[in-house]
């Protein structure tokens, strides 16, 4: 019965484990590998400082830690200063400073915000849902070496590649 019990805990303790990373943040936690010298030392010090404060909630000192490194080019901070205007968060709501945030990144060859602008599109956050752009998207992120875009990508082609109609059975005509 203990065994049984044990094993249920562990089922239970794994399942929730994995709903919580599921759900967790969408910042991104870690920079891209740099140097190693004191300045890059420095920069990713300060960007973790920038996760620790977001998952303090302290979003303004969160941005504070982000924003030099942003503007400075790394893609990372460059991501995640525009889920804060995505989100309003520690700062105002700013869906064009957001995007303005993604492209960068994505432009600098992070794969996370490729992806996220693919999701955007997709989703209809610009208005309608635009398959066309999302599909560019998704394909500078596999290229990126995202590891869910070639889903993606397979999802927006179906959606793309018109409908056979139902009993013609795709057959082509000879006349």
């Amino acid at each position: 019965m203990v065994v049984k019990h044990s094993l249920a805990f562990a089922v239970i303790f794994f399942v929730a484990l994995a709903v919580v990373f599921a759900n967790s943040d969408q910042i991104h936690a870690q920079q891209d590998q740099g140097s190693q010298d004191q300045t890059g030392k420095d920069e990713a010090a300060q960007f973790a400082a920038g996760v620790a404060a977001y998952h303090a909630e302290d979003f303004q000192k969160a941005y504070a830690s982000w924003a030099p490194l942003a503007e400075s080019g790394d893609n990372a901070a460059q991501y995640n200063i525009g889920i804060l205007y995505q989100y309003g968060l520690g700062v105002p709501q700013d869906v064009s400073e957001a995007v303005k945030w993604y492209m960068k990144s994505a432009e600098a060859g992070f794969a996370d915000a490729s992806m996220h602008l693919g999701d955007l599109y997709a989703s209809g956050f610009f208005g309608e849902p635009d398959d066309t752009a999302a599909l560019i998207w998704y394909e500078k992120a596999e290229k990126q070496g995202h590891i869910g875009a070639e889903t993606k990508l397979a999802a927006t082609r179906a959606r793309l590649i018109p409908q056979i109609p139902a009993g013609s059975q795709g057959s082509v005509s000879s006349q």
